[in-house]
């Protein structure tokens, strides 16, 4: 499973205030963050730096880094999804302390965004943020993902699935295609081992119900930390 860690040796981060650190990363990332959605990503972060002294949600850090190694990285998604239609369904597999699909829905008010966690002390802690937030755009289901799933989720035939540091592709593919409309995409963040998880399925799947259709190769704005955002089609 290649998820992705917060590395051993802590980088040097530049000094600079909360929002500024935040603002000025998605500018390197090449977007922009509004006052008002910065803000919101911050009490949800100083929210998360709370909750995680006393329950494992991600593993520990400055705060500063956590935003980078959490959110900043939630938000390299931002030029994927805004080439998509403005106004659809998302869905988030695996959305443990709700990277990316919690961090996505406060940039993306006008789209639907289904959080899958089946963990209940996480479950309690997006409910947690979604509440401070006063998002309406977000619903949880805490079922497990299987092809014995309730059949409202089956039904729905999701245009966009995303997931971070879950499983690998075989693994991730497998489970997400009966949620995935035809022609629907899914997001694969991953970290170094994306070259070596995506010649393995081509290599050990037999029918292939998706096609690699982008790879792009990014980097966190200030530890160089490297990424790879793959998407697949569904055929």
């Amino acid at each position: 499973m290649d998820r992705v860690k917060v590395e051993a040796t802590a980088p040097v981060l530049p000094a600079m205030p909360d929002r500024e650190f935040l603002q000025n990363g998605a500018k390197r990332l090449g977007e922009c963050l509004s006052a008002q959605v910065s803000d919101q990503l911050l009490i949800y972060a100083r929210e998360l730096e709370r909750w995680n002294r006393k329950i494992n949600l991600v593993g520990p850090a400055p705060f500063q880094q956590m935003l980078e190694n959490h959110f900043l990285d939630s938000l390299t998604l931002l030029p994927i999804l805004q080439a998509q239609k403005s106004s659809q369904t998302l869905l988030d597999i695996g959305s443990g302390a709700g990277f990316p699909g919690l961090v996505l829905a406060c940039v993306f008010p006008n789209t639907r965004f289904v959080l899958a966690e089946p963990r209940l002390k996480k479950v309690s802690f997006l409910k947690q943020v979604i509440r401070l937030l006063h998002l309406t755009n977000v619903e949880i289901v805490t079922e497990r993902l299987t092809k014995t799933a309730p059949a409202t989720l089956l039904a729905i035939g999701f245009p966009l699935i995303t997931s971070r540091a879950f499983a690998n592709i075989s693994d991730f593919l497998a489970l997400a295609e009966p949620f995935c409309r035809p022609g629907g995409q899914v997001i694969c963040m991953k970290g170094p081992k994306a070259l070596t998880e995506t010649e393995e399925w081509l290599r050990n799947t037999t029918a292939h119900h998706f096609t690699l259709s982008d790879l792009q190769e990014t980097a966190l704005p200030f530890s160089g930390a490297s990424r790879s955002i793959l998407t697949f089609t569904k055929k």
